[in-house]
């Protein structure tokens, strides 16, 4: 859904699929047809956005075949749906028994994580409608407080290099959010810019 404010500014609302389990292409598919188009239509409006979330598996059977992301887009284009953000928070096993401080597995100290978020910007560029030209993907917020600052700073400044690689390629532009979060580096927004702002690399306007 499309709020279109006085000075022209726009937001999107939509249906967030993080209280949905499940892993795979097939299952995000399945979720597609049998939750979000029922939900679409309860409320009554003709298109209806969705956040998904895509685990490392799914990123990599999407990002290998092309056939799977065709299908994804055609049964969310079936439902009357449109995909605008990804969660790129959990890397996997969010709805697993226990999730808590293994939520921040792989850190962005990792190579994993870098390699998963954008791999996940790759499949939102491809997945964004023609009228949605920004996206966005959720991230943690570098790590817990003992993660290694220095190359958690790498690996951002290598997101925003392949973010930039994506928009010129495809004329999309992807956005990381990072999300403070409790026992994590950064607890509070204001700790996060703080940080954001010593590094030249990254541009933080929507921290502002």
């Amino acid at each position: 859904m499309r709020l279109v404010f006085e000075d022209g500014r726009t937001a999107l609302f939509g249906y967030c699929y993080n209280v949905l389990p499940g892993e795979a292409v097939d299952t995000l598919i399945d979720q597609v047809h049998r939750i979000c188009g029922p939900v679409r239509a309860r409320l009554g409006v003709e298109r209806l956005g969705v956040g998904l979330w895509i685990a490392r598996q799914a990123a990599t059977e999407l990002c290998s075949d092309p056939h799977r992301r065709d299908g994804l887009i055609a049964a969310l284009d079936g439902e009357g749906l449109y995909c605008f953000t990804l969660n790129g928070f959990p890397y996997g096993g969010f709805h697993a028994p226990r999730v808590k401080e293994r939520v921040f597995e792989p850190t962005w100290a990792d190579h994993p994580r870098l390699d998963y978020t954008i791999d996940l910007a790759t499949i939102l560029a491809e997945l964004l409608r023609d009228d949605v030209a920004v996206g966005s993907i959720s991230t943690l917020p570098l790590g817990p407080a003992t993660v290694d600052h220095n190359a958690a700073q790498m690996a951002l400044v290598c997101a925003a290099a392949a973010f930039d690689a994506i928009a010129e390629r495809t004329g999309k532009r992807i956005e990381l959010a990072i999300e403070p979060e409790p026992g994590a580096c950064f607890e509070r927004t204001t700790a996060l810019a703080g940080y954001l702002d010593g590094q030249p690399g990254l541009m933080i306007d929507a921290l502002r």
